[in-house]
């Protein structure tokens, strides 16, 4: 059973499981300890990692392209209360930790939350003073041995924080100085690098420029802007992100893309997946019926009907199936590789399971594992030729 926690493909888990069975007759006979055999199978099948696949969005802003949208974790709101109810000190804290590992230690560290819930806020607080206080007390112990308080450690920001980036999208501008205001001082310096705005910002326009002019918020990224809108707030501050629905059915419209082309802004998908419909588990599955804990599939569904139907989106699951078992792959790996290989894409944002035992490793490898996929030529043309069976999409916006 742990060996299925790797996410390792069927060629990869028979060689594993065969290492193991020699490891496991090894230790029997010359008393190899099972941290030794744990040890050497981790070393041979170790975990991936982002580093090495990290995107640059402009100067100061280097991301993993596969993004942790945080509100996924609190779909239940029978267990997590409603957007407006806080995480109590111990549940925050609990799930801080599991934001560390697997996340931060496969260097999975951009988290993206939004200002309304209040779930999320208080998560990515507790996160951040743990990481604080992890910093202080490195910080202690090298001056410690060191006795120099100038001292710089690794991997840390300024004021003693860790290098997670918390991108916060502001849904409520009424409220954004104050909010920038109240990120900076409990979140620190690098919930502010990059703050994204949904459509209200565009009557505060003003107030976002002054933001950004006196460098309060370093970069600004937009959620659910179509052309005009973009047009129209570029004129009052430079845009680094356009979030939109991106995936194999939905695309950024031509003009949207001219737009990035001229202005160097990059697209963070959302809906990379749509809600979990691309992926082994719908393959041959009559459509569903969405219950409370999914009602974001309502908007994905919206997105299936708009492209073609149900029957045609079992043929594109069908071409993604046989170009996965290529690559001794998922479904769900191919189709955010494909859409993280469009133009101009910083990156996809995909929901995280905090709070759900024992899945979030398998879930963040999966998706991470994604990046190391090299889809060829032909690839590419058989899941282009499938996406034609039906209507491509422009400028997927919020339904809701």
């Amino acid at each position: 059973q742990p060996l299925m926690a790797t996410g390792a493909g069927p060629a990869r888990l028979r060689l594993l499981t065969g290492l193991l069975f020699v490891l496991s007759a090894l230790r029997r006979s010359c008393c190899l300890a099972d941290e030794d055999v744990r040890t050497a199978a981790k070393e041979w099948h170790p975990r991936p990692s982002c580093h090495g696949f990290r995107r640059k969005i402009r100067d100061g802003l280097t991301v993993c392209p596969v993004m942790n949208g945080v509100w996924t974790s609190f779909q239940d709101h029978s267990r997590w209360g409603g957007y407006d109810q806080k995480l109590t000190g111990a549940v925050a804290r609990q799930l801080a930790m599991r934001m560390e590992d697997p996340y931060e230690e496969m260097g999975m560290n951009v988290w993206i939350g939004e200002d309304f819930d209040a779930r999320v806020m208080s998560l990515l607080r507790a996160h951040r003073r743990r990481q604080r206080h992890k910093k202080q007390q490195q910080r202690t112990a090298l001056q410690a041995t060191d006795n120099s308080s100038t001292s710089v450690l690794a991997g840390g920001a300024k004021d003693g924080s860790s290098n997670s980036l918390y991108s916060i999208i502001i849904e409520m501008p009424e409220r954004l100085e104050a909010g920038v205001k109240w990120m900076a001082e409990e979140m620190g310096e690098n919930s502010v690098t990059w703050v994204q705005v949904g459509p209200p910002a565009l009557n505060h326009k003003d107030l976002l420029k002054r933001l950004h002019d006196d460098k309060r918020v370093l970069h600004v990224g937009v959620e659910d802007y179509d052309y005009d809108m973009l047009l129209e707030l570029s004129e009052a501050v430079p845009i680094t992100t356009v979030q939109q629905e991106i995936n194999l059915l939905v695309r950024p419209s031509a003009r949207t893309h001219a737009f990035c082309y001229q202005t160097g802004c990059q697209f963070v998908a959302y809906g990379a997946l749509l809600g979990g419909f691309l992926s082994n588990k719908y393959l041959g599955m009559n459509r569903p019926t969405p219950d409370a804990q999914h009602s974001k599939q309502i908007d994905y569904l919206g997105s299936i009907d708009q492209w073609g139907d149900w029957r045609s989106f079992q043929a594109l699951l069908s071409a993604l199936d046989r170009v996965a078992k290529r690559h001794d792959a998922t479904i769900a790996q191919i189709a955010l590789k494909f859409t993280l290989d469009l133009p101009f894409m910083a990156g996809a944002i995909v929901g995280v399971r905090l709070g759900v035992e024992g899945d979030s490793a398998n879930h963040a490898e999966e998706n991470l594992r994604a990046l190391e996929i090299l889809l060829s030529d032909k690839d590419k043309d058989d899941i282009v030729l499938a996406i034609g069976f039906g209507h491509r999409i422009d400028d997927g916006l919020a339904r809701t």
